[in-house]
């Protein structure tokens, strides 16, 4: 059951059909969406005009049952079936789990639920959760706010050993960057926690960098994706686990290392002040109607 009044989603068509074609999918939500243009003129024969389009969505896919690709894997074959016009970063749940979770009050399934637009349905089956309201308690902004300090603690203390490793002789940089990788994994999930009520179970490093992309500009003004610095430095954070545990035998420059804590230090001490805020609207949304 396909909608016709979503005219203003690029290529829905031709996506929600790929995406059909290789996962069992029950409905499809609308988190975020971001359009870029490329135009090319030619002032020289052969002269001509172009313009090309490219779709970036974040969507929530609900499946009738489990299945084998990962959340990269799905995000390679749909790009490659999309003929590289539209990349979606998906946020997947069985549907028995959503039904649960919405029970149980998930406060990010509901809001899911009720505000993203279904772009596609097999039937009526959660139409009857999309009434619901979010929880809105102290005792949410409470645990809310525990999770978000926690995640800032490791990252904090993850990024305080690299620091501390200037005084020692035996550093090793593969290590180094190892633990960067986990603290910058931290500040990722702890902003998507605190701004969404949700807790990634496995989500690659560049997928919750485009989460917390679609939550604040934060993630792409340091991380830039469009600077080739920044792009290559960011790239090794991303494989900075892999190098640990394969023991690579790819050699880890000392200045990349301190490249990648000063962003990531810069991107910590910034996430901290972009947290506050966001606590201090949470704690009057949940802590005045309690």
């Amino acid at each position: 059951m396909e909608s016709n009044s979503f005219t203003q989603f690029p290529y829905i068509g031709e996506l929600v059909d790929s995406i059909k074609s290789i996962l069992p999918i029950h409905s499809i939500y609308v988190l975020a969406l971001t359009e870029t243009v490329k135009e090319t003129t030619a002032f020289t024969p052969p002269l001509r005009t172009s313009s090309e389009g490219f779709a970036v969505y974040t969507l929530v896919l609900v499946s009738l049952r489990s299945f084998l690709l990962n959340t990269t894997q799905v995000t390679e074959v749909l790009l490659e079936k999309m003929h590289y016009k539209c990349k979606v970063y998906p946020i997947t749940f069985i549907i028995e789990d959503v039904i649960d979770r919405v029970d149980e009050g998930n406060n990010f399934l509901t809001r899911i639920l009720n505000h993203a637009p279904c772009i596609y349905k097999v039937d009526e089956s959660l139409s009857l959760y999309s009434k619901f309201s979010p929880i809105l308690h102290k005792s949410m902004y409470t645990e809310i706010k525990a999770e978000w300090k926690r995640r800032n603690r490791r990252a904090g203390y993850l990024l305080t050993t690299v620091g501390n490793d200037g005084i020692d002789m035996n550093v090793d940089p593969s290590a180094q960057l190892g633990l960067l990788h986990y603290a910058l994994e931290q500040m990722f999930l702890g902003i998507v926690y605190l701004f969404w009520e949700f807790s990634p179970v496995y989500y690659p490093m560049d997928h919750l960098l485009h989460f917390c992309g679609v939550i604040s500009e934060l993630p792409q003004r340091i991380f830039s994706q469009r600077q080739f610095e920044t792009k290559r430095i960011f790239r090794l954070l991303c494989m900075g686990n892999r190098q640990m545990r394969t023991r690579s035998c790819t050699v880890i420059a000392q200045g990349d290392v301190d490249k990648a804590y000063k962003l990531c230090e810069r991107f910590h001490n910034e996430s901290i002040l972009l947290g506050s805020r966001q606590l201090k609207s949470l704690k009057r949304l949940h802590c005045t109607r309690s």
